[in-house]
């Protein structure tokens, strides 16, 4: 399980690696060929082309910013993300999954609290016996149910 999250992982820093190197550099490159071809014109002054190309880089900037915040509070793309995710969990083999997580509830004495790092499971809680589904890794937050901070992870049926 943990050689292929590994082997995903590697795939996934060198797929935004080539996306850096390929299509980010090269709408870069479009960017300022098109400077380049203003300026040839003649029609614009150096102030004029730099002004654009502020005006340009500003707005990129303010979109991007706008974009970060949207997709942090968007509920849409959460839900897609969460289902990703929990559709991902059931390809996964349980008991293998269990065996690894078995030394997390050893280190943890069955307890895990709030702000842990956890990565898979369902998570009861102490006090009222709420129940968190967690299907990737995440920081535990309180029970909803009634804010406690302690829970026990309940094994799976494999």
């Amino acid at each position: 399980m943990k050689d292929s999250y590994d082997n995903y992982l590697k795939r996934f820093q060198q797929w935004l690696q080539d996306v850096n190197d390929h299509e980010l550099k090269s709408l870069q490159k479009a960017f300022y060929d098109f400077q380049k071809e203003l300026a040839a014109l003649g029609k614009y002054s150096k102030e004029q082309i730099e002004d654009y190309s502020y005006y340009v880089k500003r707005d990129i900037e303010e979109f991007n910013r706008l974009r970060k915040a949207q997709k942090e509070n968007d509920f849409a793309n959460e839900e897609f993300n969460e289902e990703w995710w929990l559709a991902l969990s059931h390809l996964v083999d349980k008991t293998q999954l269990e065996w690894s997580l078995l030394l997390d509830d050893f280190e943890h004495n069955g307890v895990y609290k709030q702000g842990e790092w956890v990565s898979f499971g369902e998570f009861q809680c102490k006090a009222c016996g709420e129940v968190k589904h967690i299907t990737h890794p995440s920081q535990l937050s309180a029970c909803i149910e009634c804010d406690a901070i302690e829970f026990h992870r309940i094994a799976s049926a494999p």
